[in-house]
C-alpha cells in the first residue's frame, strides 16, 4: 500500500459538499417536525364544534339532510339557532325549511314566533303566536278527519299537542306582560288543556287567577301542580303568599 492509498480524497473534504449535506440534514429534520406538530395540533382536521350548542346544531343539521319532509327536524334545528343567538342563521333555516315542508306547518310557525320574540319584537311574537295557534288547530282537524275516515278517534291532544301548548303558553306571557289578565288566563287555559301536567303552566295560570281576584281557582292550580311535582317552590311560594292574605 503506497502512502497516497491511506490519504483521504479532495472531495471529502470539500465545504460545498459539506454544506449541502448539513443543510439537507435540517431540511429533513424541519419537515419532520413540522409533521409531528401538525399530527398532534391536528390543524388539517375539520374545525370541531366550539360549544355545546354548536354541537347540537351540527346533530341538528345532520338529521334534516336525512329527513329532509319532516317539519320538525327543521323547527328543531331553527330553535337550536335561537337558542344560540344565531338569529340570521336561524331565519334562514325557517325560509329553508318552509320551502322543503310548507308554511303551514305548526312547528316552523311556532319558531318563527320564538324568533321575534328573541329578537325583542313582542307585538309581533305575539301574533305569530296566534297564527301558531290556528295553523296547528287546522293541521290537527286535517290529520283527525284522515283518522276518522280509518274509524280511529284519538285524544286531539296527540296531534301537536306540544306545539299547541307552547304557543298558547307564549301568547299568555306576552298578555299577562300587558296585564290583560282575563285573556292571559283564557290562553293559559289552553295550554294546561294541551299538557295538563305541565306544573309550570299551572302556577302561571294561577297567577293571573290573583290577579282577577279568583284566589279560590289560584290555590286549586297550586295545588294540582304540587300533585305532579312535589316540593315544586313556585307552587310552595304561591301558596304562602295566599295564606298570608295576597299575592305580594
Amino acid at each position: 500500500m503506497t502512502p497516497t492509498d491511506t490519504m483521504p480524497t479532495r472531495k471529502a473534504f470539500d465545504p460545498t459538499v459539506r454544506w449541502l449535506a448539513i443543510a439537507s440534514f435540517a431540511v429533513v429534520v424541519l419537515i419532520l417536525t413540522l409533521a409531528l406538530w401538525i399530527v398532534t395540533t391536528g390543524i388539517m382536521d375539520p374545525p370541531a364544534p366550539r360549544s355545546f350548542y354548536e354541537k347540537q346544531i351540527e346533530l341538528l343539521e345532520q338529521v334534516v339532510q336525512e329527513k329532509p319532509k319532516v317539519a320538525a327536524a327543521w323547527g328543531d334545528w331553527a330553535r337550536a339557532l335561537i337558542v344560540a343567538e344565531q338569529y340570521s342563521a336561524a331565519e334562514r333555516v325557517l325560509k329553508r325549511g318552509e320551502k322543503a315542508v310548507g308554511t303551514k306547518t305548526p312547528e316552523l310557525n311556532l319558531e318563527w314566533a320564538r324568533l321575534a320574540l328573541a329578537r325583542g319584537d313582542e307585538d309581533k311574537a305575539l301574533k305569530l303566536a296566534d297564527k301558531t295557534l290556528e295553523v296547528t288547530k287546522a293541521f290537527r282537524k286535517k290529520e283527525l278527519d284522515a283518522l276518522a275516515e280509518k274509524a280511529i278517534f284519538p285524544d286531539p291532544r296527540v296531534v301537536r299537542g306540544p306545539v299547541m301548548a307552547a304557543a298558547a303558553a307564549m301568547k299568555a306571557d306576552l298578555l299577562a306582560a300587558k296585564e290583560q289578565w282575563a285573556e292571559a288566563a283564557k290562553a293559559y287555559t289552553i295550554a294546561v288543556y294541551e299538557q295538563p301536567e305541565s306544573a309550570d303552566y299551572l302556577v302561571k295560570r294561577g297567577a293571573v287567577y290573583i290577579e282577577l281576584g279568583e284566589e279560590k281557582k289560584a290555590r286549586a292550580d297550586f295545588e294540582r301542580a304540587l300533585t305532579y311535582i312535589p316540593d315544586f317552590e313556585p307552587a310552595l311560594t304561591a301558596l304562602e303568599r295566599l295564606e298570608k292574605g295576597g299575592s305580594k
